[in-house]
């Protein structure tokens, strides 16, 4: 990819795919007796916000008009960042049932948002707000998710 334009392109492929993943893998999570919700809408929704956004992504490339930006990407930095986050998601994963959702979201995004070059405050902000909407979420809409160390 030598042009931000192709690179966002190819991005935008690969993560409209990756929604129309986890729709489908999301259609086939069995629905429980008692809740407000079934269990496979949260998984639904995350899919199809993310194909959405995929294709959002390779439309406004699509429809770039300027003069064209060369990049070198990934570089280094960028496979290191790539790398940093994959790492951190599998420790979000592994820390979810033993945490909870909230604890371990808000850890997840408040160490990844500065890391990835926003300010402390923005990660800490970030980091709280994301945990207050997933507790509200859970809490409000009687979805079962992990509490953790909320729930006891």
């Amino acid at each position: 990819m030598r042009t931000l334009r192709s690179a966002d392109i190819v991005s935008g492929i690969f993560i409209c795919l990756l929604g129309v993943a986890v729709t489908i893998a999301a259609m086939n999570i069995p629905a429980l007796m008692g809740e407000r919700l079934p269990s496979k809408a949260l998984p639904l929704l995350c899919g199809v916000l993310t194909a959405i956004g995929g294709v959002l992504l390779v439309v406004r490339a699509m429809n770039y008009k300027g003069e064209e930006i060369p990049i070198d990407w990934p570089d280094a930095e960028g496979w290191r960042h790539i790398g940093v986050t994959l790492v951190a998601l599998v420790v979000y994963i592994a820390v979810i049932d033993i945490l909870g959702l909230p604890v371990a979201s808000m850890i997840f995004v408040a160490v990844l948002v500065p890391y990835l070059g926003m300010s402390v405050l923005a990660g800490i902000l970030s980091g709280l707000g994301t945990a207050v909407f997933i507790y509200l979420m859970i809490h409000y809409l009687s979805l079962s998710f992990p509490l953790g160390v909320l729930g006891a």
